[in-house]
């Protein structure tokens, strides 16, 4: 069936706001920003698996502007005491690069349950890495002492306290939104929906 531009924009608007309230069901949350939620990146991935790259980039751009927002207002991104460049850097590197990024599932050919598993991956590990380069580079001055299992931890590698820091969060995420999409795949009436155009 096709579509027509208002009906794709509907439906992309209907997934951005579902991913942005799911961002809300936070099932962990770090400490400097970063939560394990209820699959709050599926919805903004299947703009991108459905409707292609410029849809999913388009609609991913207004969810990373949208967790800007977020950030801004309940995470108190203004309050961590950033220089000017290192809060630009922030902005781009910790919200608008990664969240934009999701919708790289839009490069999806001949959607295959192995394809857009890969493409979901792929997209949280760019993910991963504009976040983990973020707070290497950023918030490397950030003390590194963390209580793992009641014990304390020093982290001396900015690079490897970011990538665990970051990996903490982003592999439940992972696999809670692989699970998610699977199902959704698994169930005929949502995978013709997903598949169809």
């Amino acid at each position: 069936m096709k579509q027509n531009k208002t009906q794709t924009l509907a439906q992309c608007a209907i997934l951005v706001s579902l991913s942005f309230v799911l961002s809300y069901v936070r099932l962990i949350t770090m400490p400097m920003e970063g939560s394990v939620t209820l699959m709050s990146m599926l919805p903004v991935m299947l703009i991108g698996i459905r409707f292609g790259l410029k849809w999913g980039i388009a609609s991913s751009f207004c969810y990373a502007v949208l967790q800007l927002i977020q950030s801004i207002t309940v995470g108190g991104l203004f309050s961590w005491g950033l220089s000017p460049l290192s809060l630009i850097a922030c902005i781009i590197l910790d919200y608008l690069l990664p969240f934009t990024l999701l919708g790289i599932t839009g490069l999806v050919k001949n959607k295959t349950l192995f394809k857009i598993m890969a493409s979901i991956i792929g997209a949280v590990f760019l993910r991963f890495i504009c976040h983990t380069v973020s707070g290497a580079v950023i918030f490397s001055i950030i003390t590194k002492t963390v209580d793992i299992f009641s014990h304390s931890v020093t982290f001396t590698d900015s690079w490897l306290y970011s990538i665990c820091y970051n990996g903490f969060y982003l592999a439940p995420e992972l696999i809670l939104t692989l699970i998610g999409a699977y199902l959704l795949i698994k169930i005929p009436a949502a995978k013709r929906l997903l598949l169809e155009l």
